[in-house]
């Protein structure tokens, strides 16, 4: 889909996004809603088709805000805090 709607920049590489894709793929493939932070998810998708050339198309932010209110409205408005709260923490660690 990103390689659809995304813009193709100079230098796009659509094997390597495709097993890049596939590879972040097969690591949430599993995974438990609780456990997803979407906001890293969607950092993912973006770097990796930033890596190969591909500028995410604005729908995908979209998408990810709609996930969130979702899981705000699903009532897990708790779990996502407390996701916010780790992933800044983690940030400030970075720099």
């Amino acid at each position: 889909m990103i390689i659809e709607l995304g813009e193709r920049r100079d230098g796009f590489d659509e094997a390597g996004l495709r097993r890049d894709s596939a590879e972040l793929v097969a690591r949430y493939q599993r995974a438990i809603l609780e456990d997803v932070q979407v906001g890293r998810l969607l950092l993912e998708v973006n770097r990796t088709a930033a890596g190969h050339g591909i500028k995410a198309p604005p729908e995908l932010t979209l998408l990810g805000l709609a996930m969130i209110l979702f899981i705000m409205a699903a009532g897990g408005g708790a779990m996502l805090a407390a996701q916010i709260v780790a992933h800044d923490r983690s940030r400030r660690r970075r720099t």
